[in-house]
């Protein structure tokens, strides 16, 4: 059996290897399809036009004979130019959306080993690619290491809120009684899954929300797809400002993110990944929202969540209903609690904001700096102009 990398292994600019599969190459595959230390591995399709083409270099981190997957495609560089500085202009073709542009497909969009050849690429000589990737290797190391600290700053921040929201609802004195989360709605509902277009919806579309914009209790509602026009839409699955959300399928990290709607947004649907929950009219959504929220509700939600691996986790409608939360029998009661949170929880929120604005920035200056570079846009230190 020969270990192999898939696509699963590639991220954008390294490789996951927490998770190779095996498979019996024969030995004329073996000399096909084996890797050597230098080879650029690109993602050759995906769901998404935007995540279509992720690369990463192959430097021999396991010893022996490994080989690919026809998930991937391999960019072998001819002898004289610099592996890494292929790397960079792989992730300079991702980012700036020179794959996305020969992608081909419906539903999963593929590269194909004939498109990428085509793409304009201005290899220079060995030593200008050396010191493009020598700058790229350091400068990128520093703004990967500006996003990693304002990513602890974000996980620090999550942290404190669900300690404020255990704190309020955990506490040895905390008012109510265990009651199951059945008893406090009216109704649970599952969206749907319709064939959507690789692309955010724009103004005066149908979109469909994905399980991503239930995060941390934030709403974000640029977590869609467009709605092809010409498919009706499932208007009793249209999102209204106060749904409560709840992320039915996701990592193990965001599954079961609970999120309130916080303006009317006519044109977004539920997609099949999320629940929306219908409190009764003795619930006050907020509550709820803070009650799924929980150490307690998550570690018995994580309990009965299925799934093969922690990249994909789901829970049923039986796990939602079933949940058994503190809650006061008041709404009035369980309003004043949540109005404390709300108010406890802002600054924490602005800051979160702020933290995810920051990351955004960072990673938008790291790509305009990589396509800058192998496009010969800006001067490199060590290099002639």
């Amino acid at each position: 059996m020969v270990p192999y990398l898939r696509a699963a292994n590639v991220k954008n600019g390294q490789l996951d290897l927490t998770d190779v599969k095996t498979m019996d190459f024969n030995p004329s595959e073996q000399r096909t399809f084996s890797l050597m230390s230098g080879d650029v591995l690109v993602t050759e399709g995906s769901g998404s036009l935007g995540t279509v083409g992720a690369s990463a270099v192959w430097n021999a981190e396991i010893d022996g004979i490994v080989c690919f997957q026809n998930t991937l495609l391999r960019l072998r560089p001819k002898p004289g130019n610099d592996p890494r500085f292929l790397m960079w202009w792989a992730r300079h073709a991702f980012g700036s959306g020179l794959f996305a542009s020969i992608a081909d497909g419906a539903n999963i969009y593929h590269l194909g080993a004939d498109g990428v050849p085509t793409l304009p690429a201005a290899m220079p000589d060995a030593r200008t690619q050396r010191a493009t990737a020598d700058y790229l290797d350091a400068e990128t190391a520093r703004i990967d290491r500006l996003i990693c600290a304002r990513r602890e700053t974000a996980t620090l921040l999550e942290q404190r809120r669900r300690a404020a929201i255990d704190n309020a609802l955990l506490c040895a004195d905390a008012p109510g009684r265990r009651i199951r989360v059945k008893h406090l709605i009216l109704g649970l509902q599952q969206g749907w899954s319709p064939d959507c277009e690789a692309r955010q919806a724009e103004e005066g579309e149908w979109g469909v929300l994905k399980a991503g914009c239930a995060n941390y209790g934030v709403f974000r509602a640029t977590e869609n797809k467009a709605l092809p026009p010409e498919v009706e839409p499932e208007r009793d699955l249209e999102v209204r400002a106060g749904d409560l959300l709840v992320s039915r399928a996701n990592t193990k990290e965001l599954l079961a993110s609970v999120c309130i709607v916080p303006e009317v947004r006519p044109r977004l649907l539920l997609c099949d990944k999320l629940y929306r929950l219908i409190p009764s009219p003795d619930t006050d959504p907020r509550f709820l929202a803070y009650a799924l929220s929980t150490s307690d509700a998550r570690r018995h939600i994580e309990a009965d969540a299925t799934g093969t691996s922690d990249s994909m986790q789901n829970i049923s409608q039986g796990t939602i209903r079933e949940l058994r939360v503190i809650a006061p029998l008041s709404r009035r009661a369980q309003s004043d609690i949540a109005d404390r949170l709300d108010r406890s929880l802002g600054q924490l929120a602005v800051l979160a904001e702020s933290t995810e604005r920051h990351v955004a920035l960072l990673a938008e200056r790291r790509q305009a700096l990589i396509t800058a570079a192998v496009t010969g846009q800006i001067e490199i230190p060590g290099v002639a102009a």
